[in-house]
């Protein structure tokens, strides 16, 4: 007992530092490709440099909570080779959610609402992406289309959540990440006859972080996101309360 308990605070001890050697790589690669912009500013190489020196550095942070809500998500999926994964809400998680679950080699559907979203969906990874436009029923759509042993829910929509369970495979589970505007009225018979489940999912090993980070370095997920100067703060909002922005905000102070 004593030999296996030694090994285990071994193996412990060896996650930890192999964690913070990722950690460390990563911001590495983030730095480095900011300083290759910063010099082609200095030299004025490039008009857009300065914007792209900002963006390598805020971009980086939305994985540290974005990035790694979603990856956390997938893993509690108990994803299976050969299973093909759907994500419904198509924002700040849900654009990574697409870029994760392609760089995982799985099939990748995504379900939006917008058809004019549907290229930029396509170029973040989605094999397919299927619109469910106003009054559709996204379960159904899905269904249509064959199915999903995984939907990744990132939306806060309960009716869209109810609705879409409808199109799981049987045995598939939906993965909820986000925070329902009410409570869940799921067909109990859908969930029974079957053998469905839903399961709710956040932030949880720290591996799924160390993952994500991975994928970044090797160029596999990025961030969009869109930057503002304060003065312009009332812009950013009301086109996030249009549902506009792509696919996260950065409120830049004056330097």
């Amino acid at each position: 007992m004593k030999k296996l308990l030694a090994l285990s605070r071994l193996i412990d001890a060896l996650n930890e530092r192999v964690g913070r050697l990722t950690y460390w790589l990563v911001l590495v690669a983030v730095l480095v490709s900011a300083g290759n912009a910063i010099v082609r500013y200095t030299f004025n190489m490039s008009s857009n440099a300065w914007l792209e020196i900002q963006w390598y550095l805020f971009s980086a942070v939305f994985l540290f909570c974005a990035g790694y809500t979603v990856m956390s998500g997938l893993r509690n999926a108990d994803l299976k080779p050969g299973e093909r994964v759907a994500v419904l809400g198509l924002g700040g998680l849900g654009h990574l959610g697409l870029q994760m679950s392609k760089a995982l080699g799985l099939e990748t559907f995504a379900i939006t609402g917008q058809a004019d979203k549907k290229a930029e969906l396509v170029g973040f990874g989605a094999d397919e992406v299927l619109v469910a436009g106003a009054g559709a029923d996204p379960g159904a759509v899905l269904r249509n289309a064959g199915g999903a042993d995984v939907i990744l829910s990132t939306t806060n929509s309960a009716t869209q959540i109810a609705a879409v369970f409808g199109g799981l495979r049987t045995g598939g589970r939906l993965i909820n990440l986000g925070v329902p505007d009410g409570p869940l009225e799921i067909d109990s018979r859908t969930l029974m006859w079957g053998q469905r489940q839903i399961r709710g999912s956040s932030q949880d090993e720290r591996s799924d972080l160390r993952e994500v980070l991975m994928l970044a370095a090797a160029g596999k997920v990025k961030a969009k996101i869109e930057l503002y100067p304060l003065a312009r703060v009332n812009e950013a909002l009301a086109r996030l309360q249009a549902g506009k922005m792509r696919y996260r905000a950065v409120l830049q102070h004056a330097v």
